[in-house]
């Protein structure tokens, strides 16, 4: 039988300039904590306008539930990118981009701030994705 420990990871990525918007992330967090029985790592890839308050939030949360948390601070982009961009994409959605540059995981899921799991997301990870190296869904529960 193996007892091996299995990890679903999960990821988030965004800014806070108004110091409030990572609550949406913690609410999300929650919601997947209440709802799946594996282990869960949520890695957060963020900027320096993500708070300490925000980052201790996450990791209280985190252990609460006796899960994990990594945080990643994003590099500087490398490449000139015009503010008009930012202003149709905002930079919190850009930061996906560094997924495969930051984390060393397998598998992860890419989650937007304002997801509410109603599921035990073990269910999206089971999904037989035969080898594709990126998924999607439209709308709520489309995979179900």
């Amino acid at each position: 039988m193996n007892n091996q420990k299995v990890t679903l990871n999960v990821c988030y990525a965004f800014t806070d300039s108004n110091g409030e918007y990572y609550r949406h992330v913690l609410t999300s967090l929650v919601s997947i904590f209440e709802n799946t029985q594996s282990h869960v790592c949520a890695h957060i890839l963020h900027d320096d306008t993500v708070s300490l308050q925000a980052r201790e939030e996450f990791t209280i949360i985190a252990q609460r539930y006796n899960q994990e948390i990594q945080l990643y601070k994003v590099p500087p982009f490398s490449i000139d990118i015009p503010e008009s961009v930012w202003k149709i994409f905002g930079k919190g959605s850009a930061y996906r981009l560094f997924i495969p540059e930051l984390l060393t995981v397998e598998n992860v899921l890419y989650l937007d701030s304002d997801i509410i799991c109603e599921l035990d997301i073990q269910e999206i990870f089971d999904q037989d994705m035969k080898k594709s190296v990126i998924a999607g869904v439209m709308g709520s529960r489309s995979m179900f």
